[in-house]
């Protein structure tokens, strides 16, 4: 049984999906709203999708998470530590 190949259109659409979800993961990461353990999470899921992915825009879509990972992790720890020195303040 072969399996039609899809049209363009629904390709359109789903590039455009992948892309907004790859956006809004590369958001919650600039904005340290997430944990370590969900920064851990995106980090491996980006690395799991480097080799399985077929297409090269999935490929630079996961490069791309991945790399923000990368370079935030370490403006996170930062960026946490702050935070809790400002509501010891506050508290304090």
């Amino acid at each position: 049984m072969l399996i039609p190949p899809p049209n363009t259109r629904s390709l359109t659409f789903l590039f455009q999906v992948v892309y907004a979800i790859y956006k809004g993961f590369d958001r919650l990461l600039i904005s340290f709203s997430l944990s370590h353990t969900h920064r851990k999470h995106l980090s491996d899921f980006a690395m799991g999708k480097l080799p399985s992915t077929a297409r090269p825009i999935f490929f630079l879509h996961s490069l791309g998470l991945m790399l923000t990972c990368m370079y935030t992790e370490r403006d996170a720890k930062q960026h946490q530590t702050l935070s809790k020195a400002s509501k010891n303040y506050v508290e304090g």
